[in-house]
């Protein structure tokens, strides 16, 4: 009676191929692959087998190379493993999304051995031998512990370096917003162009610190910091950062130093005009001199000096 019970043609008979089929694939597709042509050929021979319907009228009406036992306990035991596999099918899912966004930090050749190897078995090792899936697994905590502790490290990192450019910033803005209040004045158009604000504002958002406490289960969970999703990427947003404030810097040089001389030009023989005391601050372009005296009413005095002349 248990030789009947547990003979693997039990097992066949009770699976659904369809629905095993369905489970595999999405499993494969999650890694990119399609599932392996072996699995789909083993599938069709449990379909095959299930087609006679009852144990019975198999072994009285099947072919003799389907009711081989050999490959009846292949199928049976490959249908163990499969269904091992659905198991920790969420599991697997989250593994392919790791793999699948490419946010290992470039660089680490161990984790980018690890995901090699679990990339290469999810093509086809996976399915055909299923019961592995512990080992595989074990290799997938490997990577995501290290993966955790480099995200830890790289999220502080990257705060702290941009905490250090935060005074810089707020130099960079407002020599911005300088550069782009006299690029409405038609005179200095030629000397002040709107040339930058649009790149330094897409990145405004990018340079700013996450203020985030991350912890690690909130990665193993997520993969990169709930609030701010920045990955080892983002790093090029310091170099360009500094590339942008020379560029910056030098705009606002050479605004400022065609402002002086047009202002010099318009000015400096009017011994009472007002505004011929701050000529010398702007001579030099000196930021914390002019942010003591810009205001709306300088800059419409300005513009009526120049537009005027």
């Amino acid at each position: 009676m248990d030789d009947i019970v547990y003979n693997p043609i039990n097992n066949i008979m009770t699976c659904s191929p369809d629905k095993l089929e369905a489970e595999l694939k999405e499993i494969a597709y999650s890694f990119g692959y399609n599932l392996p042509e072996r699995i789909q050929f083993w599938l069709k021979q449990i379909a095959n087998i299930k087609s006679f319907e009852t144990v019975e009228r198999f072994y009285t009406q099947a072919p003799a190379e389907l009711q081989l036992v050999s490959m009846l306990t292949e199928l049976s035991f490959l249908i163990d493993g499969w269904n091992n596999l659905i198991k920790s099918k969420e599991m697997l899912l989250k593994t392919a999304k790791l793999l699948q966004e490419e946010i290992l930090p470039p660089g680490n050749i161990k984790l980018m051995f690890i995901s090699k190897t679990l990339k290469d078995l999810a093509k086809e090792s996976l399915f055909i031998l299923p019961h592995r899936i512990t080992e595989y697994l074990y290799r997938y905590e490997m990577l995501l512990d290290n993966y955790t502790t480099e995200y830890l490290a790289f999220h502080e990192k990257h705060n702290s370096e941009l905490i250090k450019i935060q005074r810089d910033l707020d130099e960079l803005k407002e020599k911005q917003d300088i550069v782009l209040t006299f690029s409405k004045i038609k005179p200095m158009q030629p000397f002040c162009p709107d040339a930058l604000s649009n790149e330094i504002n897409a990145y405004l958002t990018e340079w700013c610190p996450c203020e985030h406490k991350l912890s690690r289960d909130e990665i193993i969970e997520n993969f990169v910091c709930p609030e701010c999703e920045r990955t080892f990427v983002h790093t090029r947003v310091l170099s360009v950062f500094h590339e942008k404030k020379a560029q910056c810097d030098e705009l606002f040089k050479k605004c400022m130093s065609a402002l002086s001389r047009e202002l010099s030009r318009v000015v400096l023989e009017k011994e009472n005009d007002p505004i011929k005391s701050i000529i010398s601050s702007l001579a030099v372009a000196d930021l914390s001199s002019i942010r003591n005296v810009m205001s709306p009413e300088l800059v419409n005095r300005i513009k009526s000096l120049l537009e005027k002349s």
